[in-house]
């Protein structure tokens, strides 16, 4: 599957490969050409002038995201740029470009068709942004393609056969969290011989598995989870995928026949699977016919699954939803009749130890950060720390915060609890571990992350990736080293006290404009509309340059908005129906029933403005029923400025 997992060490390594290898020959491209596009990009997708120094004057291989060589443009890295509006066509007149990252922003309309006449293209980022069209027939003509990447996004539509058949040089294809359709392509592992990493999550695929998957022997990532694929899964389907590390089919409508040998020879060929990491088959159709007595021992323990260590430490998740029994989370196995067993009692342990096998490899491995190279800055990664970390188990989450323990205690709320944890690459990360009000259904809490993955914004706190399983949901997050506005505000530790002394009165508006721009995005920007609903200093993280972050945005339930006749192109969401939010910072109209709206966010970020300029909570035994502190703060500032004021201004 995917937000966002979303590659691992060599894939980096091989983008750092393809950029610095010699390329395709590039068409006639001059210095005032380039120019002029690069200029005509900037005026129609950079309205915040963000690319300030995209100029007249200025040599343009010396501006923000540029890279050239010897005169032509060959590289343009622009992820989170807070570029918007449709992609400009312009950037097609830059026909040496090798390769176009404009990830993580907020354009949107449709893909121009002319950038499949990009001839030198190799990687193609357009992920995390709102685009809504179908994928250009013309990218067929991106012949040195080798790394596609158009996730989280909205695009739907079928997939052209024209991408899958003459881009043969294809490494990686990334479509994940989109609202693509109809059947995989027949021949799509006939022509992709080099193809590592098929990531097809999240969309609403149907249709059978193709039978020439199979011809995929250097795939290492295979994820085609959350989608609607039907019909039998080929037993033979991984038999000749010796590198593959990861195969996500989970929450499909999969099934083995019932011919009583399909489901051991799929097992049989992931056995012999040394580089496999993670396996996912949950929510599928995966089944067999009650044994019966005439069948042979080894058709009796198709269904059934090993006991041992080994295979109790892997989660539930893995295989759940399916007619399988054996070790804990399944339904026990029924006794055998007694001659049989011990009839045949070696080969019993032979087939479970075989089984056990291909389970030794389930801690994924972490995914590590590592940098490519840019024009102005070394430090910008190709693939972001959302897609690099796109799975995390169960396991691993333990083990980063010493088995969720006491010590690791961040935070707590209404929603969960929050864990400080260490990953094994030795950075760090919070763990939220979630109390959900509802049982939600795994495949609509896997949508809902993806939904959440896309709402990005440099004052919103964004989502890294999620471990889901049937009775454990947890979201990691990025680590604010600096705490949250109400730590300091209000430090626990009386000699600490003097901590809110540093914070002046240009960085407390700072912080207020900062959590204004992103609750501005989450109600009226963001793909779908969001309702904090629980809006308070201590969901306002900041990070080490003191930017405000609004966290928790998106942890109360996103339902659709029941208002008729909405036009938006873009469906809203918002939690409606329940009183959420904290005392003190919830909006008066909530206790009497009325549906959380934007407006009970306004009221909370006022709450938060006075609480930051006075340093008083408004659940301060000086508050009551009679006088709260929007009244004080009105009654009290004409007359008594400096006593409402904060004195450590």
């Amino acid at each position: 599957m995917a937000y966002s997992i979303f590659r691992l060490l060599r894939l980096l390594s091989l983008l750092s490969f393809l950029l610095n290898s010699t390329y395709a020959f590039c068409g006639h491209s001059s210095n005032s050409s380039d120019r002029a596009a690069l200029l005509a990009f900037k005026a129609e997708n950079d309205g915040d002038n963000v690319l300030s120094n995209w100029n007249e004057t200025t040599n343009f291989c010396s501006w923000k995201g540029v890279k050239c060589y010897d005169g032509p443009i060959l590289d343009l890295w622009l992820r989170n740029f807070s570029l918007h509006g449709p992609i400009s066509p312009f950037l097609s007149n830059l026909s040496c470009l090798r390769a176009l990252d404009l990830s993580e922003n907020s354009l949107e309309g449709p893909i121009p068709v002319s950038l499949g006449a990009l001839a030198s293209l190799l990687i193609l980022d357009l992920s995390a942004n709102m685009i809504e069209s179908v994928i250009p027939r013309s990218f067929g003509m991106l012949k040195s393609l080798q790394y596609l990447n158009i996730a989280r996004n909205r695009l739907r539509g079928k997939l052209p056969t024209t991408l899958f058949y003459n881009c043969t040089q294809l490494n990686v294809v990334d479509l994940s969290a989109n609202n693509l359709h109809g059947s995989l392509p027949r021949l799509v592992g006939s022509h992709l011989r080099d193809l590592e990493y098929l990531i097809l999550d999240s969309n609403n695929f149907t249709g059978s598995l193709p039978d020439s998957l199979s011809n995929l022997t250097k795939i290492k990532m295979l994820e085609l989870d959350a989608n609607f694929l039907s019909g039998p899964l080929p037993s033979d389907l991984v038999a000749y995928m010796p590198q593959l590390e990861i195969l996500h089919l989970s929450y499909n409508n999969l099934l083995f026949d019932e011919s009583g040998s399909s489901l051991t020879e799929f097992f049989a060929s992931i056995s012999n699977l040394t580089h496999l990491a993670e396996l996912g088959l949950a929510g599928n159709l995966i089944k067999m016919q009650q044994p019966q007595k005439s069948q042979s021992l080894a058709q009796q323990l198709e269904r059934k699954l090993p006991q041992g260590s080994l295979f109790d430490s892997l989660p539930f998740d893995s295989l759940a939803g399916n007619e399988f029994c054996g070790p804990r989370g399944f339904p026990r196995c029924p006794v055998a009749d007694e001659s049989v067993t011990h009839s045949h009692g070696l080969l019993v342990s032979v087939v479970c130890i075989v089984s056990a096998s291909l389970f030794l490899l389930t801690v994924f491995f972490a995914a590590r950060q590592n940098k490519v190279r840019s024009a102005t800055d070394s430090r910008r990664n190709v693939l972001d720390l959302a897609v690099s970390h796109r799975r995390i188990t169960y396991r691993e989450l333990s083990e980063a915060t010493g088995g969720f323990e006491g010590s690791r205690l961040i935070g707590s709320g209404s929603f969960g609890r929050v864990y400080k944890a260490i990953l094994n690459d030795g950075s760090f990360v919070a763990v939220k571990v979630l109390q959900l009000l509802s049982s939600n259904s795994t495949r609509t809490f896997r949508r809902e992350c993806q939904v959440l993955k896309c709402v990005r914004h440099r004052n919103l706190m964004r989502i890294i990736t999620a471990c889901v399983l049937e009775d454990f949901k947890a979201l990691v997050l990025p680590y604010m080293t600096k705490g949250s506005l109400e730590s300091l505000l209000h430090p626990q530790i009386r000699e600490s006290a003097s901590a809110a002394s540093h914070l002046s009165l240009t960085e407390r508006v700072c912080i207020c404009s900062d959590v204004a721009e992103g609750m501005a995005y989450l109600h009226h920007h963001a793909p779908v509309q969001v309702i904090h609903c629980d809006l308070k200093p201590s969901n306002i993280l900041l990070s080490e340059d003191m930017t405000a972050l609004v966290s928790d945005f998106g942890i109360a339930k996103l339902v659709e908005a029941a208002a008729g006749g909405s036009t938006s192109a873009t469906s809203a969401s918002s939690t409606a129906n329940l009183l959420r939010g904290s005392v003190g910072y919830v909006a008066p109209e909530y206790g009497y029933g009325m549906s959380a709206s934007t407006k009970g966010d306004v009221y909370s970020f006022g709450i938060v403005v006075l609480e930051t300029v006075t340093r008083k909570k408004p659940t301060d035994e000086m508050f009551d029923e009679l006088i709260s502190l929007p009244n004080w703060v009105k009654n009290e500032y004409r007359r008594n400025l400096d006593r409402v004021i904060d004195p450590l201004f």
